[in-house]
């Protein structure tokens, strides 16, 4: 009796939550929009066609998009619609052409605006129209053309009740909350539960937008599976508030990458990359903006695993859930490290919160740097077991350092010297017991060098193209970067904090800062632009939660301003990524590439 009675407040929050995602589910339904619009112009409508080229404008100023001969136009629905209605505007055809609209054909040459009923959906909500022609190739062009589509309408009338495909997902999706919550105790699953519906209030737009939602909940709530089993396997090491922020932040990131019009900004360059990996080769050559655009190589291992993993789900899914993963794992290991320096739990706490909400994460994960953040998160785990010092860690520290070799060569550059940093600092340096832990990464070096031999090869037959110094100019662009990779913390408060921890904890302070003291002189002689803020940024927040955590005991209005400094780092980094989600509003990444 008395243990069900401290179940019942551990229970009570998730589910009044449970009781208002339902109602909040069904109230959607009944005020959702009867029409949707597909304006050929907007690129958000992409995910949602099959056989269209890319937007175009006429002369006149009409956009339009041309269909490859069979074109075709998805949505779908929460609500369960039985009748539904096609408007769809076709752009004059030079020629006279047979036009089949979901097989009802048509003669058409002069723009005209055809209605057409729709099929009746399956019990998913799913609805489809086909444009259909005899394509034609035009003198001026390689493409095979079809018709100029420039609008669709999809209205529909009846159906009030939700679709089995989305009320299926929404309960998958609140059976992993009330899950988690269990697992955190039903304060800390009141946050999650909190964030969950702030996320779905927010995107309530494209949530009732007929054409996304379905797909949209259906796949949240596949990876919405993935969180009580993570919140369970670390629940015993990290602290349960930290692991509050971490499973918040995890669904508010998995909520961006599986809607449907989200695309990161790079990802069709590592889509390509994997189509050549697949080829069987173990690196290639490329241009990319760092390093001066010259030419670097580009290593394995992100695609070899992600190539793996997309066999189960999907490229598009495999290839964002391991960086999502990956960057919001980030802020557990920094929590490992402090504590291991003998941080302090709540300053180590504090501090590890801010890495997981700085902007510069949310900046980087839209941008789709894959290789590098998943290489990152493997650099602090480095320096952790580096620091740790046991006979095991120092052999799993090399293996990761290899690791890391085969992933990102900005990344490998910053791992070895934060390695040697933390490694030069040990007391009994360059003494037999300290060559014998440096055995390892030797090692490591020597298995993963064949993959260079022909890129430093290059560097050496090209010497005078190393140094690339260009005074003022890089000045003020490695100005911008610190301002805008550090944000929002005023610059000049950075370099303060920073100060004060070097003060305090130089067993920390010194290797992790040596990081970027070497790349900015790197980047002043070479203009390599190796992304050392990333790695400098969560320093920034370390050295920041140690300065505000003593806060915490001086009172309210103490504690006030430390959940206001933190509070606001959180929602400038997630407007940041709702923006990006929803609006197509890119991130600056000055931080990280100029």
């Amino acid at each position: 009796m008395q243990a069900l009675k401290q179940q019942k407040p551990r229970l009570l929050l998730p589910m009044i939550g449970f009781l208002v995602l339902v109602i909040w589910g069904l109230a959607a339904t009944r005020n959702l929009e009867d029409s949707t619009e597909f304006q050929m112009s907007d690129r958000r409508v992409t995910p949602f066609l099959q056989g269209f080229y890319a937007p175009e404008t006429a002369t006149d100023g009409t956009t339009y998009r041309w269909t490859n001969g069979l074109g075709v136009i998805q949505a779908q629905s929460i609500r369960a619609t039985t009748h539904a209605l096609w408007r769809v505007s076709v752009a004059a055809s030079p020629t006279p052409l047979a036009l089949y609209l979901d097989g009802l054909q048509v003669l058409h040459q002069q723009r005209r605006i055809y209605q057409v009923i729709g099929a009746t959906p399956s019990w998913t909500g799913a609805h489809e129209l086909r444009i259909n022609t005899i394509p034609f190739a035009d003198p001026n062009e390689e493409r095979l053309l079809g018709v100029r589509v420039t609008d669709a309408t999809l209205v529909q009338s009846g159906g009030r009740l939700p679709a089995l495909f989305w009320l299926g997902s929404v309960f998958v999706i609140l059976a992993c909350l009330v899950t988690s919550a269990l697992v955190l105790g039903w304060g800390m699953g009141g946050v999650v539960g909190a964030t969950v519906i702030a996320a779905l209030i927010t995107s309530s737009a494209p949530l009732l937008d007929v054409r996304a939602a379905g797909t949209w909940m259906f796949t949240l709530a596949g990876i919405a599976v993935l969180l009580p089993v993570s919140v369970w396997g670390l629940q015993r090491w990290v602290p349960r508030i930290l692991m509050t922020g971490w499973a918040g932040l995890l669904l508010v990131r998995l909520w961006g990458i599986s809607y449907p019009g989200f695309e990161g900004h790079d990802y069709r360059i590592h889509l390509r990359r994997l189509s050549d990996f697949r080829s069987g080769i173990w690196t290639m050559s490329a241009h990319p903006y760092e390093f001066g655009r010259r030419e670097s190589v580009i290593l394995p291992l992100f695609y070899r695993v992600a190539d793996g993993i997309a066999s189960v789900l999907g490229t598009h899914l495999a290839m964002h859930l391991l960086i999502i993963c990956a960057e919001t794992s980030v802020a557990l290991v920094v929590w490992f490290i402090l504590r291991r320096v003998r941080f302090a739990p709540r300053t180590a706490l504090i501090a590890a919160l801010l890495v997981l909400l700085m902007p510069l994460s949310t900046s980087v994960l839209y941008w789709s740097f894959m290789q590098q953040i998943c290489a990152h998160v493997v650099i602090f785990a480095i320096a952790y077991l580096t620091i740790h010092g046991s006979r095991r860690a120092v052999w799993v520290a090399g293996v990761l350092l290899a690791v890391v070799a085969l992933t990102h060569i900005g990344e490998t550059f910053i791992a070895v010297i934060w390695y040697a940093a933390i490694r030069l600092a040990e007391p009994d340096r360059f003494q037999k017991s300290w060559w014998v832990r440096t055995l390892p990464a030797a090692l490591a070096g020597v298995a993963v060098s064949p993959l260079y031999w022909s890129f430093f090869g290059s560097l050496g037959a090209n010497a005078t193209t190393i140094v690339q110094p260009s005074g003022q100019q890089i000045l003020n662009q490695m100005q911008v970067a610190f301002t805008i990779g550090l944000a929002p913390l005023p610059l000049v408060a950075a370099g303060i904090v920073v100060l004060l921890l070097l003060w305090h904890n130089p067993r920390l302070t010194i290797p992790w800062l040596s990081v970027v003291t070497v790349f900015v002189g790197v980047e002043l002689v070479t203009r390599a632009q190796v992304r050392y803020l990333y790695t400098g940024a969560p320093l920034v927040a370390v050295a920041l939660g140690w300065c505000i955590s003593p806060l915490w005991r001086k009172g309210f209005a103490a504690r006030l301003l430390v959940v206001l400094v933190v509070g606001y780092i959180g929602w400038v980094s997630g407007a940041l990524w709702i923006d990006a989600v929803l609006g197509w509003q890119k991130p600056r990444i000055d931080g990280l590439t100029h």
